[in-house]
């Protein structure tokens, strides 16, 4: 239910809003849910300032997405860092945690795929690091100006 084809030709509505709207709640129920199941977090949190033109259920479906990998892989014995971002007309959030040895064992990539297909659609881009029992993923939208009257 999370995939996305690349192809798909249904149309969706994007919005324009500042980052910290889009971001505040799903991040705080991100934390909410990882807290639920053991896990801790470290937030680092500076809201850029600019707006970004995104989908709401993308935007849902792609943390929801990340969660749900954080749970069934990362290892509960090290925090869950999430950070905040703003460069080069830019603005993002990133997740960064150690994994659990079971990461290696199991997982279709197709979680990863859905996501870097629905950033695409955005606009946006994802980038992952995998290495030494470590997994981060960047979430980056372009900054739309704001119009002034």
């Amino acid at each position: 239910e999370y995939s996305l084809k690349p192809d798909e030709e249904d149309m969706f509505a994007e919005e324009t809003e500042s980052f910290q709207t889009v971001f505040y709640d799903l991040i705080s129920e991100a934390c909410a849910i990882l807290e639920q199941k053991g896990f801790r977090t470290e937030i680092h949190i500076d809201w850029p300032d600019g707006m970004i033109r995104y989908n709401a259920e993308y935007a849902a479906r792609i943390i929801d997405n990340i969660v749900s990998n954080i749970i069934s892989y990362a290892d509960p014995n090290h925090p869950v860092v999430i950070k905040t971002f703003e460069a080069a007309g830019r603005a993002g959030v990133g997740f960064w945690n150690h994994t659990s040895v079971r990461m290696h064992e199991r997982g279709t990539g197709v979680g990863l795929q859905s996501i870097h297909n629905m950033m695409d659609r955005m606009g946006g881009e994802c980038r992952t690091e995998f290495g030494n029992r470590r997994f981060g993923i960047e979430l980056s939208f372009p900054e739309e100006k704001q119009v002034s009257c």
